[in-house]
């Protein structure tokens, strides 16, 4: 008996010092890079030009296909286009889709008119497969408040806009994806790294060094 206490101890004991080699070899601070959230957290932006003009007021489209919402974010109301509710009782699956290119989501009928399948941007194929879409624009863009700001305060609006389509009584809020192409997929990516509430998130063709793109190489 005295024998299996011994035994006992030393197993613990070197149970204990294994855990704390192994809690002091993941103790490495130094060599962990910093998140994207606590780096953004001591970062204050400073808007140097402000003579970006977004696109216009959005287009009124066709009911049976989206309708014009307004979403609250930080600086006040935000555009965006949502699938309206179908009215039959299920909590859907739904995606928020980040258009490319800059300014917000036009003045036109882009988004509800059948586009060439070679270069289709609109992500019709969500809405087509039965996902309530939801098409934002953020601050800065399509006459809202705010100042557009390029890849940086856009991500809170994009949370905000989750907020919003997760609390629509049909939606799944456990089931809302994140998807986007050209500058709407560099969006995804920081959304990915600085969001939680997504399922999943897609990036078609997001840039994950704007500065290299810019640079060309």
């Amino acid at each position: 008996m005295e024998g299996y206490k011994y035994f006992s101890k030393r197993v613990m004991t070197l149970m204990v010092l294994v855990a704390s080699v192994f809690v002091s070899a993941c103790d490495n601070s130094a060599a962990t890079p910093e998140s994207l959230s606590s780096a953004r957290a001591k970062f204050k932006t400073e808007i140097v030009d402000t003579s970006f003009q977004g696109d216009g007021e959005p287009a009124t489209p066709p009911a049976d296909i989206f309708s014009l919402v307004s979403y609250p974010a930080q600086d006040g109301k935000m555009a965006a286009f949502l699938t309206p509710d179908p009215h039959d009782g299920k909590k859907h699956p739904a995606v928020i889709w980040l258009v490319g290119g800059y300014g917000g989501i036009g003045s036109d009928d882009f988004f509800w008119t059948e586009q060439d399948r070679s270069n289709d941007q609109s992500g019709s194929a969500f809405r087509k497969s039965g996902l309530v879409m939801m098409v934002p624009s953020f601050r800065g863009e399509n006459a809202n408040p705010g100042k557009y700001e390029m890849f940086y305060g856009e991500i809170d609006d994009l949370e905000s806009a989750r907020k919003y389509l997760a609390s629509q009584p049909y939606v799944d809020p456990n089931r809302i994806y994140l998807a986007g192409h050209s500058t709407g997929g560099t969006r995804v990516l920081l959304g990915s790294e600085y969001l939680t509430g997504f399922r999943a998130a897609f990036s078609l063709g997001g840039i994950p060094d704007l500065k290299k793109r810019i640079e060309g190489r």
